[in-house]
This record gives structure tokens, C-alpha cells and sequence, in this order.
């Protein structure tokens, strides 16, 4: 058995911070009784993250009788997380601070033909305002996450294509944005980003689906979202119904996105009509009774509603969230959803599964990659360890 100090150290202060993390406000005690370290362990590593600024003490423990024990929390200005979220037009972007809270936020529209580099431009444009508007220096941030809609190769963090951004191919917009500004620069599925946002505790299962121009899926297990080897799990938009031939983007026929997504409805509606509107627009419209609306949402609802019970059938996953889809749960888009899920997966399991609506509003888009960079900051070590029955220390095992 070997040990390493500066892995050990790493390995023990990562633990504190998780503790801290996950309480907001927590003692020292409590800590302890959290992590299994030793008191003089905790105390030291305490002492050291007040020093390096990570920790502040926020208010006591009231009780009736004896000390009041000091409550400790992330300290909520000394570090920030920038996240960006990319469904090509418009653009999110939030900063957040070190303790998950949002501190900035804003979006911005590209055109709907503009490619990589004129979506890097605007980055580096809107990022470097937000640094003045926010009262926030490069020097404290500590990365920055991209949510992009397209094939990835987390490998190289690059999206290898975007079909439906001009010319994307294998643009490495990380290393772009990297020569610029001076953190780390994190490229991830858009869905997968989004998906550590609905994350509540570490046994949650769930299939977290996006609905825009595209579809995606974030799979959730065991409180973490699963990637798959290069960052594609999930990507149900291009999985097959076989419904009427139509030619998607991608060159393939009949996708799921060809029939439901906001892109596919805003077309489908002016195809029947004649008139252009607005996925929004349309949702008001169907609302307030449109007939031609109605139907092409009841469509589109049961299309979607085929695809999310494929993925509950082969993730075996009973609890879907639906993010983007700009309706409430009374709407006949998401009634459609919900029958369909139902009628598709009669006899499948023995409990209904569940299907809601996010929570989460627009402005909140850019918090999901902002909490990827701070899931990042937080990791602990990845080696194998053991801790000693008496508390003792994290050791390095061969």
C-alpha cells in the first residue's frame, strides 16, 4: 500500500467541499459525521480552504444551551462558472457563481445561416460585455461550458457536425474560444448540459428530453447523466419511426425530429396554411383554438409520445422531464405527448410511467454548462481508495 501527500490532501479537501456543497450551509461536525474523516483532518482542511477563499462561515447553529456551532457555505464571489447553450438562434448565456446560484444572464440572436466562426465571434462579443456588466474578472472564472446541438467527440472536445449550422464540420471552437480567453473551455451535447440542471439527488433515474429545432436526450442514472463514449447517448432526434419518408437534415428519412420538432411544426403549420408563424406563436394559436394548430400539434404530440416510450422501453426509465416545450401541461401538445406515452407503452411495465414539464425558464439555459464547469472543479481524484474503520485518511491502493 503506497501513499501519495498531495493526493491524499486532494482527495480529502474534495470531500470537504462536496460535503459543503451539497448542504449549503453545514458544520464542522456535521462534516465529519458526512465525510468519515478525522476531526484534526476536517479542521486542517477548513482552515486551509477559509485561507484559499473556497469557504466562509455564514451564521451560527441557534440552541438553547451550550456554543453555537458555526455554519459554513461555499463562498458565493470569489470563483464563477460561464455556460453557454446553443440551439443555433437564439444563444444562452449565464455566470454563476461558485455555489450554483446565478450571478448573469443574458441571450442573443445569430442568423440563422451564420457558421462557426461568426458563432465564436459572438461568444467572445457577449462574453466580454457580461464581464463588464457583471463586475466579473477573467481572472476568476474557472471555465467555461458550450452546449451544442450536434455529433461530439468528447475525446477531442469538438462537435464533429452540426447539420443544422452552416459548415460545421470538426470546428474546434474549444480551442477557438481557448486562445482568447485564458480557463478552460468544456464542449458537451446541449441536452446533457441541460440535464444536470433537473439533477436532485444522487439515486435519480430519468430521461431528461429537449425539445427544439432538434430533439435530444439526456439519460440520467444514479444522478449523473451518462454520455456514452463520445458524448452521443441520447440522441433520439435521429432515431427512425418510419411514418411518411420525410428527408431530414441529416439525409436520412423519417427521423423523430422530421415530425415534432419546433422546426417541423412551424413547417408543417405553413404547408397547411399557407401563413408563416412562429413555434410561439403557434402554441398561442392552438391555444386560443386554432384548428389547423390543433391538429398539427395533436400530430406532432403523438409522434414525440412514440419516440419518448421507444427510449423508456430500451433505458427501462419511468420518469421523463421534457425541457423547451413552451407550453403548459393543459396544452394539447403536451396531452398528446402524454397519451401517446401511455397508449404506447401499455403492458410494458407494471407502473405508469411519468412524464412533466421543467421547470426551468430561458433564462436558466446557460446555468446547466455553468454546472458541468463546477461539477468539474468540485471532482474528486479519480484513483482507488480506501478509508481506515477509525476515520483516518485517504490512501492510494495499487
Amino acid at each position: 500500500m503506497l501513499k501519495n501527500t498531495n493526493i491524499v490532501k486532494m482527495a480529502n479537501q474534495a470531500l470537504v467541499l462536496d460535503s459543503i456543497k451539497k448542504n449549503k450551509k453545514i458544520t464542522t461536525e456535521e462534516i465529519i459525521n458526512q465525510t468519515r474523516l478525522s476531526r484534526t483532518t476536517v479542521l486542517t482542511m477548513m482552515k486551509e480552504l477559509s485561507q484559499q477563499k473556497l469557504i466562509e462561515k455564514r451564521g451560527n447553529v441557534r440552541q438553547s444551551v451550550g456554543r453555537q456551532p458555526i455554519l459554513y457555505s461555499l463562498s458565493r464571489d470569489v470563483y464563477y462558472a460561464i455556460g453557454i447553450d446553443i440551439d443555433v438562434a437564439p444563444i444562452y448565456m449565464a455566470i454563476s457563481r461558485l455555489d450554483g446560484t446565478i450571478a448573469y444572464s443574458r441571450q442573443w440572436d445569430v442568423s440563422e445561416n451564420a457558421d462557426g466562426r461568426e458563432i465564436k465571434d459572438s461568444i467572445i462579443e457577449h462574453v466580454s460585455k457580461a464581464f463588464v456588466e457583471a463586475k466579473v474578472s477573467r481572472d476568476k472564472i474557472i471555465g467555461m461550458g458550450i452546449g451544442l446541438p450536434g455529433v461530439m467527440n468528447l475525446q477531442q472536445n469538438i462537435a464533429e457536425k452540426i447539420s443544422r449550422i452552416r459548415g460545421w464540420e470538426n470546428y474546434d471552437i474549444a480551442k477557438e474560444l481557448g486562445d482568447v480567453f485564458d480557463f478552460p473551455i468544456y464542449v458537451r451535447n446541449d441536452t446533457h448540459l441541460l440535464g444536470h440542471m433537473e439533477i436532485e439527488s444522487e439515486n435519480e433515474n430519468m430521461l431528461y428530453i429537449l425539445h427544439r429545432s432538434g430533439i435530444g436526450m439526456a439519460p440520467i442514472i444514479n444522478g449523473e447523466v451518462y454520455e456514452g463514449i463520445f458524448g452521443n447517448a441520447g440522441y433520439i432526434g435521429h432515431t427512425r419511426i418510419g411514418a411518411q419518408g420525410r428527408i431530414c437534415n441529416c439525409g436520412l428519412k423519417d427521423c423523430l425530429e422530421v415530425y415534432c420538432s419546433k422546426r417541423s411544426i412551424e413547417k408543417s403549420y405553413e404547408e397547411k396554411t399557407g401563413s408563416r408563424l412562429g413555434y410561439d406563436a403557434l402554441v398561442l394559436a392552438a391555444k386560443n383554438g386554432d384548428l389547423d394548430a390543433c391538429d398539427i400539434f395533436r400530430k406532432a404530440g403523438n409522434y414525440f409520445g412514440i419516440g419518448i416510450t421507444n427510449a423508456i422501453k430500451t433505458y427501462d426509465i419511468l420518469n421523463v422531464v421534457i425541457g423547451d416545450l413552451r407550453c403548459s401541461e393543459d396544452h394539447i401538445f403536451f396531452q398528446s405527448i402524454q397519451e401517446s406515452v401511455a397508449e404506447n407503452s401499455v403492458n410494458f411495465s407494471v407502473k405508469q410511467p411519468t412524464v412533466r414539464l421543467s421547470s426551468h425558464k430561458k433564462d436558466e439555459y446557460g446555468m446547466g454548462a455553468c454546472q458541468f464547469v463546477l461539477e468539474k472543479f468540485f471532482e474528486q481524484p479519480k484513483f482507488h481508495t480506501n478509508i481506515s474503520e477509525n476515520g483516518g485518511e485517504w490512501v492510494e491502493t495499487m
